[in-house]
């Protein structure tokens, strides 16, 4: 696929049951262990991704492959404003692009709650420093072999990322 996105990246604190109520924003904020900037590195084995159609990319693992941590952070106060989470992306080749928190639900936290519940629901656990990269901030960014990638997302860190 030869793209890079920028992602806010979850891990929790300790493992977490499956269980029939809901989960509320509190309680699934009480469960993070850590926050931090991901670059995610998708691919899939479908030539022409684009038309493979839905069913056949979510068995395709909904085109993860490579995922570059950051630093993570503990939770903190912040995690309540992910939505307004500024990410900037700068290409070695002279690009940049910007986005957002929320461009991602409208809250990367909004990612992590349905997580947790799909989980609970499918009766699946989570197991503690699990991580979850919650979806891309910024507009999926095309990269070439010798290119580097610098990931900013203010606060929470950043990062760099050179593709061979």
């Amino acid at each position: 696929m030869q793209v890079a996105e920028f992602e806010v990246v979850f891990t929790f604190r300790q493992a977490i049951d499956p269980r029939s109520e809901p989960w509320t924003r509190e309680q699934v904020l009480a469960e993070v262990g850590s926050v931090m900037p991901g670059i995610e590195v998708p691919d899939s084995r479908f030539i022409d991704f684009e038309r493979a159609g839905e069913a056949q990319l979510i068995a395709d693992c909904a085109c993860c492959n490579d995922m570059v941590l950051g630093q993570p952070l503990p939770p903190s106060e912040r995690l309540l404003d992910l939505a307004n989470l500024a990410a900037r992306a700068q290409m070695s080749d002279g690009r940049v692009l910007e986005g957002l928190g929320s461009h991602v639900l409208g809250d990367p936290v909004l990612a992590l709650i349905w997580f947790v519940g799909e989980m609970s629901s499918a009766g699946q656990r989570i197991e503690a420093g699990q991580f979850l990269s919650t979806g891309a901030c910024v507009t999926p960014i095309p990269v070439e072999p010798g290119q580097t990638v610098r990931a900013d997302f203010g606060w929470l860190g950043a990062m760099s990322v050179r593709f061979v």
